[in-house]
């Protein structure tokens, strides 16, 4: 008991940074100040557009913090960005660790999987990757970004039977966040069938644990 208790705190920590982002993220309107150009950025925004390279390089600082907090697994794991007005989306190169990830390296592809722009690393993208974030960017229009991880304590409480418990003011937020429903675990996630049960299971909520598995965590644009 007294290790269940210790997982639900720690996830409760690992939870509460999350929520103190988004929260963050969403109601901060203050400009940032103004910055000179790097050549990098400046190449970055004749390739791709001001738009695109602006989320490059927030997602990709998004896999660094990432690897900073112990959130990733060697080269799997994926975190995903949707580019506004277009059916594509931003995720890393499979071969790459978290710590290795640049605006530049990103992989887009479009909803059938197709590679749009592969990148500098020349890898190409996890396609177990492709089937659960391109699943959701497909079906929620709503969702800006996807965060899928096997972070350990995460893991343990898609084991449990009863799930998530209020224990903590962090998991009752979490709750009202979290799909009633547990994804069946069905192995690795490469079969295109895996997309229509993913996106049932997931629903309209922002927040899905993957049995056996891990989490995926949706988030909204934040405002600009």
């Amino acid at each position: 008991m007294e290790e269940q208790i210790d997982i639900y705190y720690a996830f409760s920590a690992l939870l509460g940074l999350v929520l103190g982002y988004l929260i963050k993220s969403f109601f901060e309107k203050e400009a940032a100040p103004a910055v000179k150009a790097s050549a990098a950025t400046k190449k970055g925004i004749q390739k791709y557009g001001e738009e695109e390279w602006k989320l490059r390089v927030e997602l990709a600082a998004a896999y660094r913090i990432s690897s900073f907090l112990g959130w990733d697994e060697i080269i799997y794991n994926h975190i995903s960005v949707r580019i506004p007005g277009r059916n594509e989306f931003l995720i890393n190169a499979f071969g790459l660790h978290y710590d290795e990830i640049t605006a530049s390296s990103l992989v887009k592809v479009n909803s059938k999987g197709q590679v749009i722009d592969e990148g500098t690393s020349g890898y190409g993208f996890n396609y177990a990757g492709f089937i659960i974030h391109g699943a959701i960017h497909e079906a929620r229009d709503d969702v800006h970004c996807v965060f899928h991880t096997h972070d350990k304590d995460m893991q343990a409480i898609s084991n449990i039977k009863t799930g998530l418990l209020p224990l903590s003011l962090e998991s009752i937020q979490a709750l009202a966040l979290l799909s009633p429903e547990k994804h069946k675990c069905r192995g690795i996630t490469t079969k295109l069938d895996e997309r229509e049960a993913l996106v049932k299971s997931l629903g309209k909520h922002n927040l899905l644990f993957l049995e056996n598995h891990g989490t995926v965590a949706c988030m909204w644009k934040s405002p600009t």
